[in-house]
C-alpha cells in the first residue's frame, strides 16, 4: 500500500490576509506566518535527523534556496570558474556594532538577542571555505575590506565611496570579458546568410520532431499521406480541419517518416511550419528561404535567388524543377492560415498549377472562409477531389489511449471520478488540442479535490479563458492582464528581458505589485514574471525571430482567446502598442517616467533600445555592428497599431539611421515593405511617397550595398528639397520629414560620400516593375498577339512564358539554347521560334518539344510571322535570302528566294517589321532609303517604298493602315533625327510623315494593338540611360517616357500596360505601365552637354574650374562654400569656337584660335595664328597674340606652365616648342639628343652576340642538333648574329620615333616623353635638357598606364617583356636614368598613382583588385579584392590623398579606400556616365562630372565623426557679399 502524502498549500490558505491589497492586514499575516514558518524549520531540522539519520536523505528539509542554487550553478557544474564569480565584502568591525538598526541587512543575527546566530554563521562560513573556495580559482574571487557605518553601506563614506567604484569595475570588467569570450565563440566567420538559413531550417526541423514525437493514432490518414507521396500525382496534397484537429502533428509525422517511404532514393524534405519562425509568416520571407535550401540540396548557385516577391514566386517554382527520380522532393508546408496579409499571401498564387516531376507537395490549412486559403486552393485545383484529406473528429478509443500515456509519463493518476470528466468532457470536443488541454487543466487536481470543482469548458478557446482567469486569481489580475496583453499583441512576440522591462514601465502593474513586493526601484521583480510564465510553461513557447527567442502562444486559439479577452473586452488594443512602441523608442530609458501626477518622475532602468551594438573584440572585424532586430521589426508594428502615423514617420520611415540600420540588418525589400504598409494608412503621403521612390529607384545599388543609403537618397533628391521652400513664412513644407532625413545623413553613423547636388535619377517619373526568374541575362523576348504574355529566352538555356497581369512563370522550356538572339510567338500562340546564330527551332507551346530544327544555313536568320502566325518567314543576313515555311502545313517550306542585295553593312544589314498585314512582309536593308514589301507566301514583291535619298532606314512597323518606316536623317550638321515615315498599306503611296528629335535612337520598333502609335526604346550608351520613344501617329505627337538608368537593348510591348525593356546583363525585364501618361503632355528632352573635364585652381584651392563638352560653356565652382556648390559663381559662354583649342590654369583661360593656312609658311596645314587670354576674375579679354603659328593639336597636348608660358608639340611631333603669353614668340625648344650606344660599322660586328630566346620555341630539335655539321653551325650562328644586329638596329632607328605622349611633373619642371617605342626620354624643362633615356631593349616603353611624382624624380608604369613574356610593374629612377624596382606578372593594369616621394605605388587592375606596392620595403605587395560591382576599366583614375594612406578611385563608382586597413570607407555608385573625375582641396573633397548635366557635383566624406573641413583662401569671385554662407558651411541646410 503507498502511504499518503502530504502537500503543502498556499499560505494565503491559512492565512487569508496573506495577499489582501490592505498593507496593515497584509503585514499583520505575514508576522503570524513567520512564527509558524520558525516552528516547522525547528520541527524540520529535529525530526529529520532523528527519522532519515544520513546527510545527504534530510538536508532537503532544511537547505536554504541559495544553497540549492550554488549546488546547481557551482558545485555540479563542470569548470565553474569559467562562469562563476565571488565578489566577497568584509565590514571589519560590524562586531561591535549589532544594535544598530541596518546590521540584520548584512549579517544573520539571532531574533531575540544582538549576536551572531551560531547556526546560521557556520552554515555560511562552511558555504564559503568548503565550498566556494573549493571550487573557484582565486582569480574568480574578487575580496574587498571596509568599515562599518551606521547606515550599512554609506555613498558618501570615502572608504565606501571608494569600494563602490572599485566593485562597480571590477563588475563591468567581469562582465565584459565573459561575454566577449562567448561572443568569440559564436561569432560567425563563413556566409552569414548561409548561417541565417541553417538556423531557419534548425527550428522547423526542432519543431517537427517535437510535434511527431507527440503523435499517436491517425494511421489510416498517415497512409493516405503515404499513398500520395508515392504517386505521381501534378498537384498539392491539401490536408484540412478544424483548429486543434491535429493537422500539424500528421504532417510532422510524415515529414520524419517520408525518407522510409523511398525506397533506395535519396529524398530531399523540405518542412516549414508557418508560424514557428518569425519570418516563415511573411510570404516573401518564406518563399526566399525555401528557394536558398533548394539551392543547398540540389547544389546550384544562391546568388541567382531574388529578393522581391514576384521574382521569388517565378524563382520557386524553377528551383524545384531540380528534383530528380535519384532525388526526388517533399515539400511541406504547414497552417497556410497563418501567412499574413503582405502580398496577398493567402492567395497561395505562389503554387505552381501542375508539379513538376519528382515533387510532392503537402499543405495544410484551416478550411475557415476568413482566411481564403482552402477556397483558393479548391479554385486552384478543382478537379482533384483526392487530394484533399479532411482531419476527422479524434476517435475516443484514440483519445483514451492518449491520455493514459500521457498519465503515465507524468506520473501522476487522477481519481475514476475525474477521469470520467476528461472522458466526458472530450466528448464534447473531440480534438486533439482540446484533450491536450483538458489533460493539462487536470493536473491541477488533487485527490481531494471537491468533486464540484471537477470542470471543463466545453471548447479550447472557453478553457484558455478559465486558465486566463485561474492566473489572475493567483498572480493578481492586473498583473496578468497586462502582462498576457503584451504577449498578445507583439508582432513576433516578447522576450523575457524586454517582458520585464514593459511590466517595469506600466503603472497599472506596479501598482499592483508594489502591494506584495518591496522593490528598491520602480521596477517589476523578475521572479513575478518567472512564477507566472511558470505556471503558463504548457501554453507559452519561445520561437525563433530577430535573433533572438520571443515567447509567443503555443496555438493559434490561444492567441485568439487572449485577443478577445485583453485586447478587445477589458483593455483597447492601442494602449498596448503604445506602450510597447515607447518601450521601442526607447523613451523613457534615459529619463524617468511620470508617476502618480508628479512631473519629477522615477527613473526605471529599462533598455535604450539601441540601432545597433558595436563589436568590439579584438578577434572581431573593427566597427562592425550587431543591428537591434527587435526594434527595426517591432518599432513600425507597433506605431501603426497604435495609430501614431506622425511618430512612425520621425523615428523609422523618415529617419536615417533607422532606414540605414533595417537595410542593412534585412533587406531593401523589407524596408519597402514597411512604406508601402504605411501608404496603404495614407496613400497621399508626400514624404514617404517621394523616399519610397527613391530607395526604389535605387534598387539595384541598395541591395547589393545599403552604405550608400546617404549618397543615393540625395544624390536623387537633393533639388528637390532644396527646392522646398514655402511661398509664405506660415505656409507648410511640401515634404517636411525629409528635410530632418537629409540633416540625419549629413551626420550619419558611417562615413558616406555625399554628393553637393542632384546626378542621379529622381523620382517623379514612372516606375516599374521586375519580371524576375532567369538566372542568366535575357537575351530575347517578345510578346503573344494580345500583349498579355511575354515569352523571354536566355544564357540560362530556358525559355519562359510569363502572365504580365501577375508577373508569373506559367510555362519554362529547357534546352532552347544560351545563344538565342530573337524568339517570335506562332500559330494562335501554339508555337514559338527561336533564332540563334545560325539555327532556328520550333517549339510547342504547350508540350515544350522542338517540333522542328532548320540548321541548313551558316547565316544569322531575322525571323518574324505572317498569315495571322501561321507562316514564319526569315530574312538569312549575308546570302540575302528569303524563306518562308507553312506552320499549317507540318512545317512545308513555301519559298527560298533571293531578295534584292544593296546592304551597306555586313552584320545585321537587314531589318524586317515584327508585325504583318496578311501574308505581307516589309523589310529593308539598314541605313538605305528604301523598303521592300514581299509575299511570305508566293515571294511576289508587293511595292517598293522609296524615300529620299538623305534618308537611311533604321527600323520597320506595320499597322492596318500604313507601313511605318523610322529613318535617320542629317539634322544641322552636327546632328541626327529620326522621322517615320508613312505609307498606304493598300497601295503603297507616301502619306506624310511623323516628326521625332534628335534625342531619339532607334534600333527596332513596336507598335501597339490599336495600331495608334509606334514605340522604341531610346538608348545612350555613352550617357548609359534609356528611355521608350513614343510616336502618336494620329496626332503626330512625339515624347519619351520611362526615363531610366541602363542602356537597355531588348524590349517589347503591344499594349501600354505592359511596356517590356532590359539591358544586356540584365536577369529581369522591367515592366512600364504607359497607359497613364500616352495622352499627357511630356516635357521635350533637351540636349545639355556634359562636363568633358574639371581644372583644380592651383592658386586658390577652393575652385575649381569645369569645360563642358563640344566647347560649351566654362563655369567656376566654388567648392568650399555650401551655398555655392549647387551653382557656379562664374559661367562665361561663346569664348571658343567649334575648332579652337581652350586651356586653363587657375582663372586665365588660354584659346587658340583662328585656324587657317599661315602668311608665313608655304605649308599646306592648317594652324593657329591667334591667341586670346581671357581672365575669368576680371571677366574680360587681357590679352590677344596674333601672327602666331602653332601646329593643331587635341587639346591635351597643350600645356600651360605658368601664366606666360604655353608648350605643345612641333609640326613634326620631333620635339616641344615653348611659346611666350606675353610676346606670342617662340621661346625655346626641347630636343631629344641620344648618345648612339651602337656602332654600325661592320668591323664591330664580332662584338654582336646572338640572344639567347627564352619561352619560345626551339627551331631545332635535339637530334638536329647533335647531327649539325661545323659548318651549318657556323651558318646558324652567322643568321642568329646577324638576326640579333638587325633587332639591334631596329631600336636604335626607334629613336627617330615622334613623339607619342607626354607627362609633366606636379612641379612642372620635369618632361617624360615616350615614342612608342623601346626607350622613354627624359627632360629638364627649366634648363631645356635632355637628361636621361629610360631604356629596355625587351619592352615597348609606354606612357598609357603611368604615374610620375610631383618633382618628377620617379616615374611608375606598366609595361611587358616581349623576351620572357612577363608583365611588369616598374618603378625607374629618372635622376640617374636606372630601373629602381620592378614587380613581375603583373598584367591588365588598368591604372596608376604613386606618392610624392614614391614610397608607395597603387594599381588597379582588370581582376577587380587594387595593388597597394610600397617599393623600399621588403615583401610590401598587398592585394585589396574589390567590392561586388567594382569594375576598373579604360579611363579609370586612381588619386592618392593623404600621403599614400587612403585613396579615391574612379572605376565606374567612386570608391574611397584606406589603403593601410585594406578597406573601402564609402563607395558611390551612378546611374548615368561619369564623365570626368578629378580631387580639390588637397584631397579632401571630390569633384565630379557627368556626361549630360553642365554641373559639377562636389563630393565629401561625411559622418558625425568627421570633422569640418577649415576651408582656406578667400572668395574672389565676388560670392561672398551674397552667399550668405559662413566659412565653414559644409553641407546644404534643412529645415527641421
Amino acid at each position: 500500500m503507498v502511504p499518503p502524502m502530504y502537500r503543502l498549500q498556499p499560505i494565503s490558505s491559512h492565512f487569508e490576509n496573506f495577499l489582501k491589497n490592505d498593507a496593515g492586514k497584509r503585514q499583520q499575516a505575514k508576522n503570524n506566518w513567520l512564527l509558524v514558518s520558525r516552528r516547522l524549520q525547528k520541527m524540520l531540522l529535529k525530526y529529520a535527523s532523528e527519522t532519515l539519520g544520513e546527510y545527504s536523505n534530510m538536508r532537503r528539509y532544511f537547505t536554504s534556496l541559495q544553497d540549492l542554487e550554488l549546488e546547481k550553478g557551482l558545485i555540479g557544474a563542470e569548470e565553474p570558474s569559467r562562469h562563476c564569480v565571488w565578489f566577497k565584502r568584509t565590514f571589519t568591525d560590524i562586531q561591535h556594532y549589532f544594535e544598530d538598526r541596518k546590521t540584520k541587512e548584512y549579517v544573520d543575527l539571532d531574533p531575540i538577542n544582538p549576536q551572531l546566530d551560531p547556526t546560521l554563521t557556520q552554515s555560511l562560513e562552511d558555504l564559503a571555505h568548503d565550498r566556494v573556495h573549493e571550487n573557484l580559482l582565486k582569480t574568480c574571487i574578487h575580496e574587498y575590506t571596509i568599515p562599518w557605518c551606521r547606515e550599512g553601506v554609506d555613498p558618501t563614506d570615502h572608504s565606501h565611496v571608494v569600494y563602490l567604484d572599485k566593485l562597480c569595475q571590477d563588475v563591468h570588467d567581469t562582465l565584459t570579458a565573459s561575454m566577449e569570450r562567448q561572443v568569440k565563440r559564436s561569432y560567425r566567420t563563413k556566409d552569414e546568410s548561409k548561417y541565417k538559413l541553417f538556423e531557419e531550417v534548425a527550428e522547423h526541423v526542432a519543431f517537427c520532431q517535437e510535434r511527431a514525437h507527440s503523435f499517436h493514432g491517425r494511421k489510416d490518414l498517415l497512409h493516405l499521406v503515404k499513398t500520395y507521396v508515392r504517386s505521381n500525382c501534378r498537384a498539392p496534397l491539401v490536408i484540412h480541419g478544424m483548429s486543434g484537429a491535429g493537422k500539424t502533428s500528421l504532417v510532422a509525422k510524415a515529414a520524419k517518416e517520408a525518407h522510409k517511404w523511398f525506397h533506395g532514393t535519396s529524398v530531399a524534405i523540405m518542412a516549414r511550419f508557418v508560424g514557428v519562425t518569425g519570418e516563415s509568416t511573411n510570404i516573401r520571407l518564406l518563399l526566399r528561404s525555401m528557394c536558398l535550401q533548394l539551392c543547398e540540396i540540389y547544389d546550384r548557385d544562391p546568388e541567382g535567388v531574388p529578393d522581391d516577391y514576384k521574382g521569388l514566386l517565378n524563382d520557386f517554382g524553377h528551383r524545384i524543377s531540380n528534383a530528380t527520380e535519384a532525388k526526388p522532393l517533399v515539400i511541406i508546408v504547414d497552417s497556410l492560415n497563418q501567412l499574413t496579409d503582405e502580398n496577398e499571401a493567402r492567395r497561395l498564387l505562389w503554387l505552381p498549377k501542375e508539379l513538376p516531376d519528382h515533387v510532392h507537395i503537402i499543405l495544410s490549412t484551416l478550411p475557415d472562409e476568413k482566411y481564403d486559403c482552402f477556397k483558393n486552393l479548391k479554385n486552384l485545383y478543382p478537379q482533384i477531389d483526392e487530394c484533399f484529406i479532411e482531419v476527422p473528429e479524434l476517435p475516443l478509443g484514440d483519445a483514451i489511449m492518449i491520455l493514459d500515456h500521457w498519465l503515465n509519463k507524468s506520473n501522476h493518476t487522477l481519481t475514476a471520478t475525474q477521469y470520467d470528466v476528461v472522458v466526458a468532457a472530450f466528448k464534447q470536443c473531440p480534438q486533439p488540442l482540446y484533450l491536450k488541454v483538458a489533460f493539462g487543466e487536470s493536473m491541477h487536481w488533487h485527490s481531494y479535490t471537491h468533486d464540484g470543482h471537477l470542470k471543463l469548458a466545453n471548447s479550447v478557446k472557453k478553457m484558455a479563458v478559465v486558465i486566463f482567469g485561474r492566473m489572475e486569481k493567483i498572480h493578481g489580475e492586473p498583473f496578468v492582464r497586462r502582462a498576457l496583453g503584451y504577449i498578445t499583441a507583439a508582432k513576433n512576440g516578447i522576450t523575457h528581458s524586454e517582458m520585464e522591462d514593459i511590466l517595469s514601465l506600466d503603472e497599472v502593474v506596479l501598482n499592483d505589485i508594489t502591494t506584495h513586493y518591496r522593490t528598491p526601484l520602480r521596477r517589476c521583480p523578475p521572479i513575478a514574471w518567472i512564477r507566472l510564465r511558470l505556471d503558463l510553461k504548457e501554453y507559452l513557447v519561445e520561437r525563433a525571430a530577430d535573433n533572438s527567442k520571443p515567447i509567443r502562444w503555443f496555438h493559434t486559439q490561444f492567441q485568439e482567446a487572449a485577443v478577445e479577452r485583453y485586447l478587445n473586452a477589458r483593455d483597447k488594443a492601442p494602449s498596448y502598442h503604445k506602450v510597447l512602441a515607447e518601450y521601442f523608442i526607447g523613451k523613457w530609458a534615459e529619463i524617468p517616467k511620470p508617476l502618480g501626477g508628479s512631473d519629477a518622475g522615477v527613473k526605471r532602468y529599462v533598455s535604450d533600445q539601441a540601432l545597433y551594438f558595436e563589436r568590439t573584440c579584438d578577434q572581431l572585424a573593427p566597427g562592425e555592428r550587431v543591428y537591434n532586430l527587435r526594434k527595426l521589426t517591432e518599432l513600425p508594428f507597433h506605431l501603426i497599431r497604435s495609430q501614431q502615423f506622425e511618430a512612425l514617420k520621425s523615428e523609422c520611415l523618415c529617419n536615417f539611421e533607422w532606414v540605414l540600420a533595417k537595410l542593412t540588418a534585412t533587406s531593401l525589400r523589407a524596408v519597402l515593405d514597411d512604406y508601402y504598409l504605411a501608404l496603404e494608412i495614407d496613400a497621399k503621403d508626400t514624404d514617404l511617397k517621394l523616399l519610397s521612390d527613391a530607395l526604389q529607384l535605387s534598387c539595384k545599388v541598395l541591395s547589393r550595398d545599403p552604405v550608400q543609403l546617404g549618397s543615393q537618397v540625395i544624390g536623387r533628391l537633393h533639388n528637390i528639397i532644396t527646392n522646398d521652400v514655402p511661398t509664405a513664412p506660415q505656409d507648410p513644407l511640401k515634404y517636411p520629414y525629409v528635410h530632418p532625413f537629409f540633416n540625419q545623413a549629413y551626420k550619419a553613423s558611417i562615413p558616406t560620400l555625399i554628393p553637393s547636388g542632384t546626378c542621379l535619377t529622381q523620382p517623379g517619373g514612372l516606375l516599374f516593375d521586375l519580371l524576375s526568374g532567369h538566372t542568366e541575362p535575357i537575351t530575347a523576348v517578345t510578346t503573344t498577339m494580345d500583349g498579355l504574355c511575354a515569352v523571354t529566352t536566355s544564357k540560362d538555356n530556358t525559355m519562359k512564358v510569363w502572365d504580365l497581369m501577375t508577373g508569373r512563370v506559367t510555362k519554362s522550356i529547357v534546352g532552347v539554347g544560351s545563344e538565342t538572339v530573337l524568339v517570335r510567338i506562332a500559330a494562335n500562340n501554339k508555337l514559338a521560334v527561336t533564332s540563334e546564330i545560325n539555327c532556328l527551332r520550333i517549339w510547342s507551346m504547350m508540350s515544350g518539344a522542338c517540333l522542328k530544327t532548320v540548321d541548313d544555313y551558316i547565316d544569322h536568320a531575322i525571323i518574324t510571322t505572317a498569315g495571322n502566325g501561321q507562316i514564319l518567314v526569315a530574312f538569312f543576313d549575308g546570302t540575302n535570302q528569303m524563306r518562308s515555311w507553312d506552320l499549317a502545313d507540318k512545317f512545308k517550306q513555301l519559298q527560298d528566294i533571293q531578295v534584292e542585295n544593296n546592304a551597306v553593312h555586313k552584320d545585321r544589314s537587314i531589318t524586317v517589321s515584327s508585325n504583318a498585314f496578311g501574308d505581307r512582309i516589309m523589310y529593308a536593308f539598314r541605313s538605305t532609303s528604301s523598303a521592300h514589301v514581299q509575299n511570305a507566301r508566293s515571294g511576289k514583291l508587293v511595292h517598293t517604298l522609296q524615300l529620299k535619298d538623305s534618308a537611311a532606314v533604321e527600323a520597320l512597323g506595320t499597322t492596318n493602315e500604313y507601313y511605318v518606316l523610322a529613318c535617320r536623317y542629317q539634322y544641322m550638321k552636327l546632328h541626327e533625327i529620326f522621322i517615320l515615315e508613312l505609307f498606304d498599306i493598300r497601295n503603297g503611296n507616301y502619306l506624310r510623315n511623323v516628326r521625332g528629335c534628335t534625342m531619339d535612337s532607334v534600333d527596332e520598333m513596336y507598335i501597339n494593338q490599336l495600331g495608334s502609335h509606334a514605340m522604341c526604346i531610346s538608348r545612350s550608351e555613352a550617357r548609359n540611360t534609356s528611355n521608350i520613344a513614343v510616336w502618336n501617329l494620329e496626332t503626330e505627337d512625339h515624347k519619351h517616357l520611362a526615363h531610366h538608368s541602363g542602356a537597355s537593348i531588348i524590349g517589347a510591348c503591344v499594349d501600354f500596360r505592359f511596356c517590356l525593356t532590359a539591358a544586356a546583363d540584365d536577369n529581369a525585364m522591367r515592366i512600364w505601365n504607359l497607359t497613364s501618361s500616352i495622352n499627357r503632355p511630356a516635357p521635350k528632352l533637351k540636349h545639355k552637354d556634359g562636363i568633358e573635364d574639371i581644372i583644380p585652381m592651383m592658386e586658390n584651392k577652393r575652385y575649381v574650374v569645369a569645360k563642358a563638352m563640344n566647347n560649351g560653356p566654362v563655369t567656376v565652382w566654388n567648392v568650399a562654400k555650401g551655398k555655392c556648390k549647387g551653382s557656379a559663381v562664374r559661367i562665361e559662354r561663346g569664348l571658343v569656337d567649334g575648332q579652337d583649342v581652350m586651356l586653363i590654369r587657375n582663372t586665365q583661360v588660354v584659346i587658340l584660335t583662328d585656324k587657317g593656312f599661315s602668311n608665313v609658311s608655304e605649308d599646306t596645314q592648317q594652324v593657329f595664328q591667334t591667341v586670346l587670354i581671357y581672365d575669368l576674375r576680371l571677366k574680360k579679354y587681357v590679352s590677344k597674340l596674333s601672327g602666331l603659328y602653332i601646329v593643331p593639336a587635341p587639346s591635351h597636348e597643350y600645356a600651360l606652365l605658368d601664366d606666360n608660358r604655353l608648350m605643345g608639340l612641333a609640326d613634326n611631333r620631333s620635339h616641344f616648342i615653348i611659346w611666350s603669353l606675353v610676346t606670342g614668340k617662340i621661346l625655346y625648344r626641347i630636343r631629344p639628343h641620344f648618345k648612339d650606344r651602337f656602332m654600325l660599322d661592320m668591323s664591330m660586328s664580332k662584338s654582336v652576340q646572338p640572344k639567347r630566346k627564352r619561352n619560345s620555341t626551339a627551331k631545332m630539335t635535339p637530334w638536329e642538333r647533335r647531327s649539325e655539321s661545323t659548318s651549318a653551325k657556323q651558318r646558324r650562328r652567322e643568321g642568329e648574329i646577324e638576326e640579333e644586329r638587325q633587332r639591334m638596329l631596329n631600336i636604335h632607328k626607334e629613336k627617330e620615333n615622334v613623339v607619342e605622349q607626354y607627362m609633366i611633373s606636379g612641379d612642372e619642371n620635369v618632361l617624360v616623353a615616350s615614342f612608342y617605342a623601346h626607350h622613354l626620354c627624359v627632360f629638364d624643362i627649366p634648363t631645356q635638357t635632355h637628361t636621361h633615356t629610360l631604356e629596355n631593349d625587351n619592352s615597348m616603353l609606354l606612357l598609357y598606364t603611368a604615374a610620375l611624382t610631383c618633382d618628377g624624380s620617379y616615374l611608375v608604369h606598366a609595361n611587358y617583356d616581349e623576351d620572357t613574356k612577363t608583365s611588369y610593374v616598374t618603378l625607374w629612377d629618372c635622376n640617374s636614368g636606372q630601373v629602381r624596382k620592378r614587380i613581375k606578372n603583373e598584367k591588365n593594369v588598368c591604372a596608376i598613382a604613386i606618392t610624392d616621394n614614391a614610397d608607395r605605388v597603387v594599381f588597379g587592375k582588370e581582376n577587380n583588385e587594387i595593388r597597394v606596392w610600397d617599393p623600399f620595403r621588403v615583401s610590401s605587395l598587398q592585394k585589396i579584392k574589390g567590392y561586388p560591382g567594382f569594375d576598373f576599366g579604360v579611363g579609370g583614375k586612381i588619386f592618392l590623398i593623404e600621403n599614400g594612406s587612403r585613396a579615391v578611385v574612379f572605376a565606374g563608382d567612386i570608391s574611397l579606400w584606406d589603403l593601410d586597413t585594406s578597406t573601402v570607407l564609402a563607395v558611390f555608385t551612378p546611374d548615368m556616365t561619369i564623365q570626368c573625375c578629378n580631387i580639390a582641396m588637397n584631397g579632401k573633397l571630390i569633384v565630379f562630372g557627368l556626361r549630360d548635366s553642365p554641373s559639377v557635383i562636389i563630393m565629401k566624406l561625411m559622418s558625425r565623426e568627421i570633422a569640418a573641413i577649415n576651408h582656406k583662401g578667400a572668395d574672389i569671385f565676388g560670392e561672398a557679399s551674397t552667399s550668405g554662407s559662413s566659412e565653414n558651411d559644409d553641407k546644404d541646410s534643412f529645415k527641421s
